[in-house]
């Protein structure tokens, strides 16, 4: 049988509608995951109504494309490209965070292939310019979160712990496994979490009297009154 046949044939023999139902009868984890993508989208819409016309609004739809394509990767049992999927997501909600003030470095970046901004870049940036970052960042105790959670994911991303999230040789082979479920679904819940302190930071606090009143209550939720107190955020 040749390469292409034997491609075919592995590719055929992986039913996706079975592994989606599977998935799908895990209400724990597809109620998990479907949190997750509910807060993504709801700061995504939040901050598209608050800045219209900021031209880096691209990174945040990216934001929230890339947790849809978490939930559906993880749905496929495709565990490692699900954590690709939730670095993208916390990387484009970064870079928004930098680029939303900086169109001529944003117009370098669509033009120019060799310009780069690393994630400690940004970070260093609002530690020296960002007035919430500055006031708040290392009282949340932040960014210490935010690098553990990416440093494990890029781990995984990068294959420097092989197995961890999958040892399926054979694409025949492909189905879920529930340890391995479970424990992307938590870091993904990880990630948004450490997504939404960094959205606070450097975006929130600076717009929250922008953003309308049921989208602060629903940004509110979960987070505690001492947080909210520090942060100065109300509900009105």
């Amino acid at each position: 049988m040749s390469a292409e046949a034997q491609l075919r044939a592995s590719l055929l023999s992986i039913n996706g509608n079975a592994l989606v139902a599977e998935f799908c009868s895990n209400g724990e984890s597809v109620k998990a995951v479907a949190d997750c993508c509910e807060r993504i989208a709801l700061w995504s819409n939040t901050i598209r109504l608050a800045e219209p016309e900021n031209g880096a609004l691209a990174f945040i739809a990216e934001m929230q494309r890339a947790s849809h394509d978490v939930a559906a990767l993880l749905a496929f049992s495709f565990y490692v490209p699900a954590a690709a999927s939730m670095r993208s997501a916390a990387e484009t909600a970064l870079f928004y965070s930098y680029f939303r003030n900086h169109p001529a470095e944003l117009i370098t970046l669509a033009t120019t292939s060799d310009y780069f901004l690393s994630k400690a870049d940004v970070l260093d940036h609002h530690k020296q310019h960002t007035d919430a970052y500055r006031r708040f960042a290392t009282k949340v105790g932040f960014p210490g979160p935010f690098n553990s959670w990416y440093g494990k994911v890029s781990g995984i991303v990068h294959g420097q712990i092989p197995g961890a999230w999958g040892s399926r040789l054979a694409l025949s082979d492909t189905k879920h496994d529930n340890q391995i479920l479970a424990r992307a679904v938590a870091t993904f819940a990880e990630g948004v979490g450490v997504i939404e302190t960094l959205l606070f930071l450097t975006v929130g606090i600076e717009l929250w009297g922008s953003f309308q009143r049921e989208s602060k209550r629903g940004l509110l939720k979960g987070m505690t009154a001492e947080r909210r107190q520090l942060f100065g955020l109300d509900g009105k």
